[in-house]
């Protein structure tokens, strides 16, 4: 096996200054173009992020209350026409789950559209 040659004095710090300056020059450029950047001034009509977010949980909760309507109505309409005991308890079982549930929907709808109605407003 060769003898390892031994390495030049002051090679490791020649790199950690060029790495130095290397970087000082990247951000010294970097920082001028960064205040050069301007945003786009938003147009008057478009909604912010927080109006955005809340009417995305308005409308969700809005869905889910008209499928919970929309599975109560046929829930019902399925015990009208049971034919054995144990389908008529079932329903009977899904229709009083949907009637604890539609009023924690309705809140929270309302809750939701409290929020939006600050969130959206102009101003």
């Amino acid at each position: 096996m060769p003898p390892r040659r031994p390495r030049r004095p002051g090679t490791f710090a020649l790199t950690c200054c060029h790495a130095l300056l290397w970087g000082g020059l990247l951000l010294a450029v970097d920082v001028p173009a960064q205040t050069l950047r301007l945003t786009p001034p938003k147009p008057p009509g478009e909604p912010t992020k927080a109006c955005r977010a809340a009417r995305t949980k308005v409308l969700r909760e809005q869905q889910l209350l008209d499928a919970a309507r929309a599975d109560l109505a046929a829930t019902q309409k399925a015990r009208a026409t049971c034919a054995s005991k144990t389908a008529c308890a079932r329903a009977d079982d899904r229709i009083a789950s949907l009637q604890r549930r539609l009023p924690r929907y309705e809140a929270r709808l309302a809750t939701y559209k409290g929020t939006e109605a600050d969130a959206c407003a102009p101003g």
